[in-house]
C-alpha cells in the first residue's frame, strides 16, 4: 500500500495562528511593563475588541457565502453582477478616469505633472 501524503494545512494553520497571535502576546508582555496605568487604555481596548468582533462576524456572515458563490457559481449573476458589486468599492477615481481615457491620454497627463 502507498503511504498517504500528509496535508500541509495543519502546518499552514499553525503558522497563521502564530502570525496572528504574536502581536497580541507582545502587547500583553508590554502591558506588564507599566503601560496598564495609562489613562483611557481600558476603554480603548474594550472599543477595539468590540469593533474587531463585529468586523469578524460581518466578514464571516457576508464574506464566506460571497466567496462560495464566486468560486462555485457558473451563472451570469455570479460572473457579472456579483463581481461588479464586490469590485466597485475598490475602484478609485483615478482608475475610473484611466480606464475611460486610454493609454495615450494617461501618458500625456503623466508628462504634464512630471
Amino acid at each position: 500500500m502507498r503511504a498517504r501524503a500528509s496535508s500541509p494545512l495543519p502546518w499552514l494553520g499553525g503558522l497563521l495562528a502564530l502570525y496572528l497571535l504574536a502581536p497580541i502576546l507582545a502587547f500583553v508582555v508590554r502591558l506588564g511593563g507599566g503601560a496598564s496605568s495609562s489613562p483611557g487604555l481600558g476603554s480603548a481596548l474594550v472599543t477595539s475588541l468590540f469593533t474587531a468582533t463585529i468586523s469578524a462576524a460581518l466578514i464571516t456572515v457576508l464574506g464566506v457565502p460571497l466567496a462560495y458563490l464566486l468560486a462555485r457559481g457558473r451563472g451570469v449573476l455570479t460572473r457579472v453582477l456579483l463581481k461588479a458589486l464586490y469590485e466597485m468599492p475598490a475602484k478609485t477615481d483615478w482608475q475610473v478616469w484611466a480606464e475611460s481615457q486610454g493609454v495615450a491620454a494617461i501618458q500625456d497627463e503623466l508628462r504634464k505633472h512630471a
